[in-house]
């Protein structure tokens, strides 16, 4: 879910600042690195895991430096990036964090008959 929502979002990215007060010469457009910080986060969030956790730390590095400059700059489509690093983090720090993780071991644990009264 959130992986579609980062490479939808770096894709209408362009559209999103052409919509703001930002014109076209001194407009941030889809090439520039936070636009593609986002469709990276996108990218590592649809892999099959298991991703090498290290792949994350730009995207996340990107995600704080890109933010505070969204901040700084009024580019308000960047402030999608402070999203993307949280979640970056999240999977990086905890592998399988925003997953149904717990609902997969509850499975598991009810298929090998772990639920049933002895």
């Amino acid at each position: 879910m959130f992986a579609a929502a980062f490479l939808v979002y770096a894709l209408v990215y362009p559209v999103l600042v052409a919509i703001g007060p930002h014109e076209f010469p001194r407009a941030p457009i889809f090439g520039v690195p936070c636009p593609l910080a986002l469709f990276t986060a996108g990218l590592l969030l649809a892999t099959t895991p298991p991703v090498p956790r290290w792949l994350s730390l730009v995207p996340i590095i990107w995600s704080v430096i890109g933010g505070s400059g969204a901040l700084l700059l009024s580019v308000v489509p960047d402030l999608m990036l402070f999203g993307a690093g949280a979640v970056l983090t999240v999977t990086a720090v905890f592998p399988g964090g925003l997953s149904t993780r717990g609902a997969d071991h509850w499975h598991a644990s009810c298929s090998r008959g772990h639920w049933r009264s002895r």
